[in-house]
């Protein structure tokens, strides 16, 4: 019998394949993280935050460029408690919205040169320090980026934090990065463990350091197994056996005792496919368990 603890556990009913999971700080409500679904060019779906501006407007026709160009993205926190610290921040921010603060030509060329860079030309800073943060892109297409920003003192409660977000002609990584998946070589510019409290995108071929793989069931007998291959792969090797039964799990969860009440924490896979004889019985994606037992 484990200890009896809090644990994440990402789980399977019969075959999946996982990504990436991505932990960060989240607080609700927060206007900054009031979502909606957006459609994407892929057939996916990217989440857009509500509660942020982005300035200065276009003024009169004009606008002044600054040397490098950039724009200002104000985060609001309309709560009366202060977001966690640090606080990662998702922001989506559309070509028309830069268009709007730069002026058509100016927006649509820098837009243009940061989308054939995969956006890795861009650094979010903190307007009042000029202190360089880290920046996690998602993914983009062209008419959109999806990116999260970190914010090493979060946003006071009833306050604002102004970022700016800079164009350079320069990759400006290890502080902003790609989502591993949106690189030819797997992870090539994936900085997540800089951005996120607790990151993995299952590179190589082992399992990252503090998860375990277990399988439950109720009988027991049940056997799976998994694999590390830019992904993790779970199998529950004889499943079909125990689909009348009260439960069959392979799993893999994360070794460690989470305080959601001190810290609360939002929870992120991405699953690429399931697959088996019975898929119509195959579930996957994240649980949260007290304790890891039959």
């Amino acid at each position: 019998m484990r200890a009896r603890v809090r644990k994440l556990v990402i789980g399977v009913a019969l075959a999946v394949a996982f990504t990436l999971l991505v932990l960060q700080p989240f607080l609700l409500p927060i206007n900054a993280q009031t979502t909606t679904t957006l459609p994407s060019s892929s057939g996916t779906s990217v989440v857009e935050s509500k509660g942020w501006a982005i300035k200065p407007k276009l003024a009169n026709g004009t606008v002044t460029i600054n040397a490098p160009p950039e724009v200002i993205v104000t985060i609001n926190n309309t709560q009366a408690i202060a977001t966690p610290t640090p606080f990662d921040q998702f922001i989506n921010i559309s070509l028309q919205q830069v268009e709007n603060a730069l002026g058509t030509d100016v927006g649509s060329y820098l837009w243009s040169q940061a989308e054939s860079h995969d956006f890795l030309n861009v650094i979010f800073v903190n307007t009042s320090s000029g202190e360089p943060l880290y920046a996690w892109v998602q993914n983009f297409t062209p008419n959109w980026v999806a990116v999260w920003v970190k914010l090493p003192n979060g946003v006071p409660a009833r306050g604002a934090v102004n970022i700016t977000l800079e164009f350079t002609n320069a990759s400006q990584y290890p502080y902003t990065g790609l989502a591993p998946y949106l690189t030819s070589t797997y992870g090539q510019y994936d900085n997540g463990q800089y951005v996120f409290p607790i990151y993995y995108n299952f590179s190589g071929t082992s399992l990252p350091q503090g998860l375990v793989f277990t399988v439950l069931s109720n009988p027991s007998g049940a056997s799976g197994s998994y694999s590390v291959s830019n992904s993790l792969n779970i199998t529950n090797i004889n499943g079909a056996d125990f689909w009348d039964n009260d439960f069959m799990i392979s799993l893999v969860y994360i070794n460690k005792t989470f305080n959601f009440t001190a810290t609360p924490l939002l929870f992120e896979a991405i699953i690429t496919g399931i697959g088996g004889s019975v898929q119509i019985w195959s579930k996957a994606g994240l649980v949260y368990m007290n304790s890891i037992n039959d």
